[in-house]
């Protein structure tokens, strides 16, 4: 028989970690890019590019443009499924700005003047938007929750907290963060009963002192 604690777990997964972990899926493969990705690295390193690429895929593949807009020559590249080191190093570069302003707490993120709306005429002479890298960020972006984009008091990197309760990113950091907690912990905990020690013992010596008048 299940206790009330592992029938309380398996229903928090089913209806709030499963559907929050599958609708944050691409907001945590953009979170995933923008963590790893290192200007000072250059593009001239193969393993870091093929990485690089390699997460920029996971991210941006299958990701649609804005409706009624024409797709950019770097969008084109991006989900197309093999994009341009320098395409996925300034998509990345791009997710890691706002990605880090949210976690840092800002509700407004305003784009570089490089992103500002741009306009074409098509084939057929009718004005449309064109949609670029922001565009393809803000996408993965609208909808979701500010409040899950957290930075790991650990690592300082920024992850997705698909736990309400999740204050660390996932692996080693989790660990070291409630091993740091407890080590707080213990320490108010010697700190107060030292103190309460100091005061009981001074109490202890005050009522001796009235009852030897």
């Amino acid at each position: 028989m299940q206790s009330s604690y592992m029938v309380k777990h398996q229903a928090y997964n089913l209806f709030m970690y499963i559907p929050i972990k599958k609708s944050h899926q691409d907001l945590v493969r953009l979170t995933a890019l923008a963590n790893f990705v290192r200007p000072d690295a250059g593009l001239a390193d193969p393993v870091y590019v093929r990485r690089l690429r390699a997460l920029a895929r996971q991210a941006f593949t299958g990701i649609a443009a804005p409706a009624q807009s024409i797709p950019s020559a770097e969008v084109t590249a991006l989900t197309s499924g093999d994009p341009p080191d320098w395409v996925a190093e300034r998509a990345a570069l791009v997710a890691r700005d706002i990605l880090n302003s949210f976690a840092d707490g800002a509700d407004r993120v305003e784009f570089p003047a490089a992103f500002a709306p741009m306009l074409t005429l098509d084939a057929a002479g009718l004005i449309r938007p064109v949609s670029d890298i922001a565009d393809m960020v803000t996408s993965i972006l609208a909808g979701k929750s500010a409040a899950r984009i957290r930075r790991c008091p650990v690592c300082s990197q920024v992850f997705i907290a698909l736990r309400r309760d999740q204050s660390a990113c996932a692996g080693k950091c989790t660990g070291a963060y409630n091993t740091r907690r407890w080590r707080e912990r213990q320490r108010q905990y010697e700190q107060n009963r030292r103190r309460n020690r100091v005061a009981k013992a001074a109490r202890a010596a005050r009522r001796a002192k009235e009852e030897g008048k």
